[in-house]
């Protein structure tokens, strides 16, 4: 259908592109496909689950069925992109999911194989939950020999004077997330395995150090998008739906999901 389709449109607007997203049910390649020079396939990282993320080295894409993926498109179709959740999916809309140090050896990977690119789905409340992400992905996509090192350092200037202390934050979280669950899992995942009260702690000392008020602004704004992941997380592992049943915080704050607490020690009520 896609390539009689694209056959009819070809006559008569030739500069006109057909992209299609395959997803899910409708994931795999099938055999012997080829179709024409105005399609363009959109590979979703999604099968019946969808694949972690974060590991620096890249292989939470390659040498998975997900790269198995990618290149039997790119055999049946010269326009290929990988379709990417850098920016969350539905289960972690709310959720922060560090991802950035996966993507130079992923988007080198994709220049050597003929990969067209990547896109990514924005499906977050918040651009600040997964704001170093975005950036990396539009700058490493432009120039794949910068590190995760490299776009921290520009990211940073953000906050003035503490951006050395908010780089730490942001390592941190790149560290522990390394590709152990699906990204449907991952926002609990962090929320679980993070040294909490050093990444509060952090902030605090961020916050000092910002020498303006724009720069303490930004602090504020990344310390939100870190507790509100934190809360969103709370109420999937109070019922279970969690990695854990224990959420570490500190403080007695109110949580998310019918008026849960937390004692001075950070348990849950």
């Amino acid at each position: 259908f896609n390539n009689r389709l694209s056959r009819r449109i070809a006559k008569k607007r030739p500069e006109v592109k057909i992209d299609a997203l395959v997803y899910m049910d409708l994931w795999d390649c099938p055999d012997g496909t080829r179709l024409g020079e105005n399609m363009v396939i959109d590979v979703a990282m999604c099968t019946d689950t969808f694949r972690p993320y974060g590991e620096r080295n890249g292989k939470c894409l390659l040498g998975t069925t997900y790269e198995k993926s990618l290149r039997e498109y790119r055999a049946a179709c010269p326009n290929v992109v990988a379709y990417e959740y850098y920016m969350g999916n539905y289960s972690n809309y709310q959720k922060l999911v560090p991802a950035a140090d996966e993507m130079q050896s992923i988007f080198a990977f994709m220049k050597k194989e003929g990969i067209c690119g990547s896109g990514t789905q924005i499906e977050c409340f918040n651009h600040w939950n997964n704001l170093f992400n975005f950036y990396c992905f539009g700058r490493t996509a432009d120039d794949i020999n910068l590190s995760v090192e490299d776009n921290m350092e520009r990211f940073c200037r953000l906050f003035g004077k503490a951006a050395p202390v908010i780089a730490e934050i942001i390592g941190m979280c790149e560290d522990t997330q390394e590709g152990q669950v699906p990204i449907n899992d991952a926002g609990v995942y962090l929320v679980e395995h993070i040294d909490k009260q050093r990444v509060y702690d952090l902030f605090d000392t961020a916050l000092a150090e910002a020498d303006d008020p724009r720069a303490r602004n930004n602090v504020r704004m990344m310390r939100m998008a870190f507790r509100y992941s934190q809360l969103e997380a709370a109420d999937l592992i109070l019922h279970g739906a969690g990695l854990g049943r224990k959420l570490l915080a500190g403080g007695g704050r109110l949580l998310a999901g019918g008026g849960v607490g937390l004692d001075d020690t950070g348990n849950l009520l």
